[in-house]
């Protein structure tokens, strides 16, 4: 498969994404070729895409921050003792 066959020059999909600083996928791509009046599916995009070795950059997936430390400024009431004697026998009201 060629870029050519849509009679777009090899370098109209790589200049959109490169306009998008790298961050544009399929869809973004047939927004931006669809204001260029070049009518597309998605799946067209994400093909031409691949023939350019074209990947969007996706933003990394997110990590929650482990503790290392306590907080000095809030008290460990509990003291990993999760089974009390009693009911509400740690429990403290402000």
């Amino acid at each position: 498969m060629a870029i050519f066959r849509l009679n777009m020059s090899p370098y109209k999909v790589r200049t959109l994404f490169n306009q998008s600083r790298g961050a544009a996928g399929s869809r973004s791509l047939v927004w931006m070729l669809a204001a260029e009046g070049i009518q597309i599916s998605r799946y067209k995009a994400r093909a031409l895409m691949r023939e350019a070795n074209l990947r969007s950059k996706q933003p990394g997936q997110h990590r929650y921050k482990v503790a290392k430390d306590e907080r000095p400024d809030i008290p460990n009431l509990l003291n990993r003792e999760f089974n009390p004697q009693r009911p509400n026998q740690i429990c403290e009201v402000a």
